[in-house]
C-alpha cells in the first residue's frame, strides 16, 4: 500500500520536473523545451479523447465541456497570459488558479475516461487505477493532494 502511494506521488511529480517547469536556470536554448513538451502532451491528450469519442460518444454536453477545457488550457498555457506570467507574479498565479479552479473541474465534469480508454486500448485504465483506489480514502487523497501542492 505504501509503495503504491509513493509510486503515485512520484508519477505526479515526475512530469513537472521532466518538463523543466518553473526552472529559473533554464538557458535560452532550453527555454522552449517545456513549451514544446506541454503542447505535445496536450495535443496527444486531445487527440486520444477525440479518437475515443468516435468509438464511445460522450454526448454533446460532455464533449462541449471537454473541448472548452482544452481551449481554456491552450489559452492559459500558450496565450498572452503565459507571456505576462514571465514577468508578472500575479499573472503566473492566475495561470495556476485557472488550472486548479476552472480546468480541472471541467475535465472532471467531462468524464473523459471512457473515451480515453476506448482510444488507448485500456492502457490508460492501468495508469489511473491506483488513483481511483486512493480516492476511496478521502483523507488520504486530500493529504496527498496537499503534499504535492506544498512541495
Amino acid at each position: 500500500m505504501i509503495f503504491r502511494m509513493l509510486l503515485i506521488l512520484f508519477i505526479g511529480l515526475f512530469p513537472a520536473s521532466f518538463a523543466l517547469a518553473h526552472d529559473p536556470f533554464a538557458n535560452s536554448g532550453q527555454a522552449n523545451l517545456p513549451i514544446i513538451f506541454s503542447a505535445l502532451l496536450l495535443f496527444c491528450f486531445w487527440l486520444s479523447y477525440t479518437f475515443g469519442a468516435f468509438k464511445v460518444w460522450p454526448g454533446w454536453p460532455r464533449w462541449f465541456i471537454f473541448q472548452s477545457a482544452v481551449l481554456v488550457i491552450t489559452f492559459t498555457l500558450f496565450g498572452p497570459l503565459d507571456e505576462w506570467a514571465d514577468t508578472n507574479t500575479a499573472a503566473h498565479m492566475t495561470q495556476h488558479m485557472i488550472m486548479i479552479v476552472i480546468i480541472a473541474p471541467m475535465w472532471v465534469f467531462a468524464q473523459p475516461l471512457p473515451q480515453l480508454a476506448a482510444s488507448t486500448g485500456h492502457v490508460i485504465l492501468w495508469f489511473w487505477r491506483p488513483f481511483f483506489r486512493i480516492v476511496r480514502y478521502p483523507i488520504l487523497a486530500a493529504s496527498l493532494h496537499g503534499l504535492v501542492i506544498w512541495f
